[in-house]
Formats: structure tokens, C-alpha cells, sequence
């Protein structure tokens, strides 16, 4: 498992390509994590880095799951494809 240093830049790393990508067309990144192992103090300080790191960025919008529509945009219908 990542120790501070790598999981810190393993999402720095991710960020920052989907923020040059991001010049041409919006970028999501999630960062899906397991309470037993995000909760080990060193990975909890290698997150709050990152999310420092990303809030140092002008029009940034964090948001957890459940908020994850983007404001002012309208409800997406997604069809199941097993639907006959």
C-alpha cells in the first residue's frame, strides 16, 4: 500500500494531468477510498495534502459523492443497456 509520499503524489500526479487535459474539456477525478486503510494517519495526512494542493487552484469544485452533479446542470437519464 501507498505510504504518504506516493498516495500524496500518486493523486497529485493524477490531478495535474486531468487539470492540462481539463484546459480543453472539463476533467472529474474521484478518489474512492476505504475507511480501514484512508483512516491510517499517514495516508489521512497524504489526502489532506491533496485536497490543499487542489484548493490552491483557482475554479476548482470539490464535492463528495453524493453531490457530484455538477450545479446548474440539469438530471442526466441514464438508460440500462440490459433493458429490453
Amino acid at each position: 500500500m501507498p505510504g504518504t509520499y506516493s498516495l500524496f503524489n500518486l493523486l497529485k500526479d493524477t490531478f495535474d494531468i486531468l487539470w492540462q487535459e481539463g484546459e480543453q474539456c472539463p476533467k472529474m477525478m474521484g478518489v474512492g477510498l476505504h475507511g480501514r486503510i484512508s483512516g491510517h494517519p499517514t495516508r489521512a495526512m497524504a489526502l489532506a495534502r491533496f485536497l490543499d494542493y487542489v484548493r490552491s487552484r483557482d475554479r476548482m469544485w470539490i464535492c463528495r459523492r453524493l453531490d457530484g452533479r455538477a450545479p446548474g446542470l440539469g438530471s442526466v437519464e441514464i438508460q440500462d443497456s440490459q433493458a429490453s
